[in-house]
């Protein structure tokens, strides 16, 4: 069975919001202080402040993860290439096939099916 209360396992499920290496790092901190201060302000007033803070906070995190990550992509110039191609190539299928397809039609016949 968890640990915990229904609270305190509702929050950390909530701190999965974080990137995963932030929640590694400061999970366990961030749950004990969530239980201090239940403890101490009660559960309502913590509530109200942990949304708020955790809809300002956790989005900035994802963006500083995803803005190292991009930094470190161009530090390898091959991945990036590799990368970048194989996307303009899956967005260049993504756009002919359904062209040519298109191409095939009669609209005489496709307009009589109507």
């Amino acid at each position: 069975m968890a640990k915990g209360t229904i609270g305190e396992r509702l929050y950390r499920q909530l701190l999965r919001m974080y990137p995963r290496d932030f929640t590694d790092d400061y999970g366990d901190e961030m749950t004990r202080l969530y239980r201090d201060r239940v403890r101490g302000e009660g559960a309502a007033s913590v509530w109200v402040a942990l949304v708020g803070d955790l809809m300002r906070t956790a989005p900035r995190e994802q963006a500083a993860t995803l803005v190292q990550d991009v930094r470190h992509a161009w530090r390898d110039p091959l991945t990036f290439a590799v990368t970048a191609l194989a996307l303009a190539g899956v967005a260049g299928l993504a756009c002919t096939v359904p062209a040519v397809r298109a191409t095939r039609i009669d609209p005489v016949i496709a307009l009589r099916g109507d």
